[in-house]
């Protein structure tokens, strides 16, 4: 069970509600291992358990075989105690086929009640696979079910236990039709396929007899619910609140129109970031989870990101670019020519080299973020050890053909 704290705020007692650390620390747990097992995929991780904590309806679009539904399928499982439901839609799918087909004998009274049982209405976690193929009276019909977690079945309005659903899809949802369905997926990712480095790792993992890490932690429903609960609990102090209407503000001057109901949201999926990241409160670091829920097609991603720098932490938005930057030049080097001729080699060498350089100037750059953004420069602090680990490997193979070390 949660254990209260007494907190004190401007000379007012306030009681929060604190999850057990043994609960967030599995949270935790379970965070590392999915992304030690989904390379390349931490981005999706996050916003998968932000939605779970946030009781948010998640989008993960993007093209075939980038593996969508695996990595939704494996954060619903790691939830015990759970009733999940699962169901790939096509174009010729019917509402029977997801909230559940006319009971017989209700019928036969003259009663038109759905038999529910193992569908969505009862469900508490759900995958609706290819959301994109299912048509608007199919999509529209669980919008009740998705806002206000009701269904009227028959004449009876029942509560549904649902939490988060996941909507895959090789293609976005942009009819007008669809507005509304849309309105309720409130985080939205894209995913892509894996860079050569991680494509690399994961080949490996599949042709040799290393053994490849495993997803053993497990939260149960009632510990999820008790994060939930310490979810409503963060602190979400003015200086956030200032920072929000700024984001809208400018948000408004590029024509970026977002509804009262989605700052609502926001507030909430704020909250949940921070509890996620183990934040004491609401802050500007919290603000970059925002890059994935304002958006209404991919293109617009670039442009929001940049408005959300400005009310956020810009520091955070610059470490993922030099990340990012760094992250292409190694897709672009590839792999040395192991069996190449050693002219081959030596230019790869000599490329290779290039890099390095790179990656210490852009190391010189994160380390001059961080002096000018000492209480804000958790993301710079990361991207640093992320490029001196990709940096290591690359330094000894550029120094063993160069120079036989």
């Amino acid at each position: 069970m949660p254990t209260t704290e007494i907190a004190q705020t401007n000379g007012h007692i306030t009681a929060l509600t604190v999850t057990p650390k043994s609960t967030l620390a599995k949270l935790q747990q379970l965070r590392e291992e999915l992304k030690s097992v989904y390379l390349d995929r931490s981005e999706a991780i996050d916003l998968i358990l932000v939605g779970l904590l946030a009781k948010m309806h998640i989008f993960l679009g993007g093209k075939p075989g980038t593996g969508k539904t695996e990595l939704a399928k494996a954060v619903s499982d790691a939830i015990t105690g759970t009733t999940f439901f699962h169901y790939l839609m096509t174009k010729t799918t019917v509402a029977e086929e997801v909230l559940g087909a006319p009971d017989l004998a209700e019928l036969q009274k003259g009663k038109f009640v759905r038999d529910t049982e193992a569908m969505l209405p009862e469900a508490h976690l759900a995958l609706m696979d290819e959301i994109g193929k299912a048509n608007s009276i199919v999509r529209n019909s669980a919008l009740g079910l998705m806002n206000e977690r009701e269904f009227l079945n028959g004449k009876t309005k029942l509560r549904s236990p649902l939490i988060t659903m996941i909507g895959c899809s090789n293609e976005l949802l942009d009819g007008e039709e669809d507005g509304a369905f849309w309105d309720r997926l409130s985080l939205r990712y894209m995913v892509d396929y894996l860079g050569d480095e991680d494509l690399r790792t994961l080949l490996l993992r599949k042709t040799s007899n290393i053994a490849a890490p495993q997803i053993t932690t497990m939260l149960s429903l009632a510990e999820l619910e008790q994060m939930q609960t310490a979810v409503k609990d963060v602190p979400f102090p003015a200086p956030a609140i200032d920072s929000l209407i700024d984001l809208q503000r400018e948000l408004k001057k590029e024509n970026f129109i977002v509804s009262t109901r989605k700052y609502v949201q926001i507030v909430t999926i704020l909250k949940a970031q921070a509890y996620l990241q183990v934040e004491p409160e609401v802050s500007e670091d919290s603000f970059e989870i925002l890059n994935h829920v304002i958006w209404n097609h991919p293109k617009e991603q670039a442009q929001i990101r940049k408005i959300i720098a400005k009310v956020g932490n810009p520091v955070n938005i610059q470490a993922q670019e030099i990340l990012a930057a760094i992250t292409e030049k190694l897709s672009d080097l590839g792999n040395c020519p192991t069996y190449g001729t050693k002219k081959q080699q030596d230019e790869w060498a000599t490329e290779g080299s290039g890099v390095l350089s790179d990656m210490r100037n852009m190391i010189d750059r994160l380390q001059s973020l961080i002096a000018q953004h000492p209480n804000g420069a958790k993301k710079a602090q990361q991207a640093i050890a992320e490029i001196e680990a990709k940096k290591k490997p690359l330094l000894a193979k550029v120094s063993e053909i160069m120079y036989g070390a």
